[in-house]
């Protein structure tokens, strides 16, 4: 089985809380090989940036932000909330947990800026608006995600079934994933790949190679 080579037209990546909390080697929740991790997820969203892919996904935060008012022509493109330089791109929206027109959510869609929903939960789906973000892909002709982040038995797990769920096709890229718990990773892995998702490597997003399972 091969990536779509129209990856750059029904594709999007799918950015799960790639962020210094999980990250970073002064967290007391460092990702195992977070190095090697970053260095793909770099390569993933310069990909990405170059190839004109849209870039979804999330963010955990502590609380909601912006609850007064959320405008993406407004919006705060210096605050990064605490994504890794690989993976921040000036200009990123992100997506309050609180209800945003679909109108705004169209707009960000079109945007040539990544979108990012924030959430206090495991699962991205906890923000509202990440549905009506999917139901607005699926209506652009998106089928499938190319899932990548941290971490793989909790946040990536609940993304990649989420998603297979709603009738989009996923490929989970495994060595830009990153657990907490090893064993609990693999576990993870398997469950996702029993749920209908195809393991790949990040080559193999980068140069459209056979996938691996």
């Amino acid at each position: 089985m091969k990536i779509d080579n129209k990856i750059n037209k029904n594709s999007i990546f799918f950015d799960v809380d790639t962020q210094h909390d999980y990250l970073s080697e002064a967290s007391n929740k460092v990702i195992k090989n977070s190095s090697q991790i970053k260095k793909n997820l770099a390569k993933l969203t310069q990909y990405a940036i170059e190839n004109d892919i849209k870039i979804l996904g999330s963010v955990d935060v502590n609380s909601n932000t912006d609850n007064n008012k959320f405008n993406i022509n407004e919006t705060d493109i210096i605050t990064s909330r605490n994504k890794i330089s690989e993976t921040f791109v000036q200009g990123t929206i992100f997506v309050p947990n609180r209800k945003v027109s679909e109108e705004i959510i169209s707009k960000a869609i079109k945007s040539g800026y990544p979108v990012l929903v924030e959430k206090q939960a495991y699962s991205c789906f906890q923000n509202q608006n990440t549905e009506i973000i999917v139901n607005k892909i699926i209506e652009n002709n998106i089928s499938q995600a190319i899932v990548y982040g941290v971490a793989t038995e909790y946040c990536v797990k609940e993304a990649v079934l989420g998603l297979l769920s709603r009738g989009i096709k996923v490929y989970v890229v495994k060595d830009a994933i990153g657990a907490i718990n090893e064993s609990a990773g693999i576990v993870a892995l398997k469950e996702m790949k029993e749920a209908g998702a195809t393991l790949v490597k990040s080559k193999d997003v980068l140069i459209h190679k056979e996938i691996i399972r």
